[in-house]
């Protein structure tokens, strides 16, 4: 990422103006926004010294009064304005990723994991998806763990060991002859972390193959 000039991050100015943008511009994090068809701030701004190389997390969060930046996690400034209702995107402002939509404002660096919401998010939601870090903000998958150790045959059946569980909901195994028609073998109410599992049945057939999801 380049650090002079304004490195565009996103943005619904075109084709009619007055609505969003969200940059970079010579040592400020700056928006414009409006309610598309007037400009409610155009100097929301605040002065972050980024480096060009480094990655950052940012977020802006906009409603009908005030605006606030946060840089990896945490709120660095902010202002408000009398009350009014912006304008992100609609047929007329179209919302682009690496461009404002309106001159050069291009990005000239790397994004990654735009998200768009249709609330203000809280402080702490904010907190917690700059803390996914590299994992980042979509939720984890359950898997097989597949070492020696976690998966093998035990005296009364197939033992296996599933990893990646959230807590957020039951998790539900399933078997299968042929990957086409699926049978529901077992259910164990929300767990964290690791999940191991014995298929008593697993004998009886000359192959099985599992799959698991967390509800």
């Amino acid at each position: 990422m380049l650090t002079n000039g304004t490195l565009g991050l996103l943005g619904s100015r075109s084709p009619s103006d007055d609505s969003y943008d969200l940059k970079f511009s010579s040592g400020f994090i700056y928006a414009d926004i409006g309610n598309g068809s007037s400009w409610i701030v155009t100097a929301a701004k605040v002065a972050y010294p980024y480096t060009a190389g480094n990655w950052y997390h940012i977020a802006s969060v906009v409603t009908q009064t005030n605006y606030i930046f946060y840089v990896n996690g945490t709120a660095v400034g902010g202002g408000s304005y009398a009350n009014s209702t912006p304008l992100l995107f609609n047929a007329t402002h179209q919302i682009k990723i690496g461009y404002t939509g309106t001159g050069s404002e291009y990005m000239n660096g790397r994004i990654d994991e735009v998200s768009i919401y249709n609330r203000a998010l809280s402080p702490a939601e904010i907190t917690a998806n700059f803390d996914a870090g590299s994992a980042g903000m979509c939720s984890p998958v359950p898997y097989f763990n597949t070492s020696a150790n976690a998966v093998k045959w035990v005296t009364n059946g197939f033992s296996m060991q599933i990893a990646g569980l959230t807590a957020h909901g039951n998790v539900l195994l399933y078997s299968s002859t042929n990957l086409i028609s699926w049978k529901p073998i077992y259910t164990n109410p929300p767990v964290f972390g690791t999940l191991q599992f014995i298929d008593t049945n697993a004998t009886k057939f000359p192959r099985l193959f599992y799959r698991v999801l967390q509800q």
